[in-house]
């Protein structure tokens, strides 16, 4: 009974196709730590492109503590998204941060 279980699944298209892969991960794992303290992990994403508002915004910046899962928004010009921009914004933002 085993090797016509086995064949039949190998010989089925839908088996195929809804089997999870068998093969190592390429790559090196990444696991997340959890953080014990509050704001010192953070993850950060942007939303683009949006439509542009009347100051000229098309991004938004989101920063999100993953501890107390407090979340910072701004809103990014087109041409204010180099490294050094967003790192700016991430410095006024965080550091202006009431909480």
């Amino acid at each position: 009974m085993f090797e016509d279980v086995a064949y039949f699944v190998r010989s089925c298209k839908t088996c195929a196709a809804a089997k999870s892969s068998n093969q190592k991960r390429m790559g090196a794992e990444s696991y997340s730590a959890v953080p014990i303290q509050p704001f010192s992990s953070w993850a950060m994403d942007l939303i683009e492109p949006l439509p542009m508002t009347k100051l000229g915004h098309e991004w938004i910046v989101t920063w999100v503590d993953r501890t107390f899962k407090t979340i910072v928004v701004a809103p990014a010009l087109i041409n204010k998204t180099s490294a050094e921009d967003i790192a700016a914004l991430t410095f006024k933002e965080s550091c202006t941060l009431d909480v």
